[in-house]
C-alpha cells in the first residue's frame, strides 16, 4: 500500500517579484553541486546552506537548509518516506508584495530626478532564518544614486517570515527588483 503525501507549498514570495528576476537569480550566488548519503543529491552555498538538487531544477526560487536540517528533510521525503503531511513554505514578506512596499518607501535621490536616472536595482540575496537578507549582491546597478537609494531600501526593509521545512527554517534564496520609475511630473531637459 502506497501512503500518500500532501507536499504543501506556498509561493507567495514568488508571485511577488517579476519573472525577470525568478528566472535568473539561482545562477547568481554561486551554487556548487554535490551528492552523499546524509544530504543526497544537493546544491550548496558555501559548506553551510544547501538545497534539494530535484527542488533546484524544478523551481525558480529555492529554500537553503543548514546541514542539520536537510538531512532532516531528506531523510522525510527520500529515506523512511514521512507518511503525513509535509509542509514546505517559501519566505513570506510581511507587507503584501515586496514592489508595493519597495515603491510606497523609496525615496528617488533629488540629483536622480533632475538628471532624469531611472531604472531597476537588482539585489540578489538569501532571506535567512531571521528573515532578513544576506549574502547581498547587486546584479543591477543602473546608476550610483538609484544604488544607494535601494541599499537604504533594503536596510529598512521588514523581515520577512522564514521559510521552513515542517518546524525547521531554512533560508531562501531570491532577487529582489527596486523600481525607480520617473513621476509623469519629472521636468524634461
Amino acid at each position: 500500500m502506497k501512503i500518500k503525501k500532501n507536499i504543501i507549498i506556498l509561493l507567495a514570495a514568488i508571485l511577488s517579484l517579476p519573472i525577470s528576476a525568478q528566472t535568473v537569480e539561482k545562477n547568481k550566488l554561486n551554487f556548487t553541486r554535490i551528492s552523499n548519503d546524509e544530504l543526497g543529491d544537493v546544491y550548496s552555498l558555501g559548506d553551510t546552506l544547501f538545497a534539494d538538487a530535484n527542488d533546484f531544477n524544478k523551481f525558480p526560487r529555492v529554500i537553503l537548509y543548514n546541514k542539520e536540517a536537510m538531512e532532516y528533510r531528506h531523510k522525510t521525503l527520500y529515506v523512511e518516506k514521512y507518511p503525513g503531511e509535509i509542509q514546505e513554505q517559501f519566505a513570506i514578506f510581511p507587507e503584501g508584495k515586496f514592489s508595493t512596499w519597495a515603491s510606497k518607501n523609496i525615496i528617488y535621490p533629488k540629483k536622480a530626478l533632475k538628471k532624469r536616472i531611472h531604472g531597476v536595482v537588482s539585489i540578489a540575496c538569501i532571506i535567512d532564518t531571521t528573515g532578513h537578507a544576506t549574502h547581498i549582491t547587486l546584479e543591477n546597478q543602473p546608476d550610483e544614486l538609484l544604488v544607494k537609494e535601494a541599499t537604504r531600501l533594503l536596510s529598512v526593509m521588514p523581515a520577512w517570515t522564514p521559510a521552513h521545512f515542517n518546524d525547521r527554517k531554512g533560508n531562501m534564496s531570491c532577487i529582489l527588483d527596486i523600481w525607480f520609475e520617473l513621476p509623469a511630473n519629472a521636468k524634461k531637459k
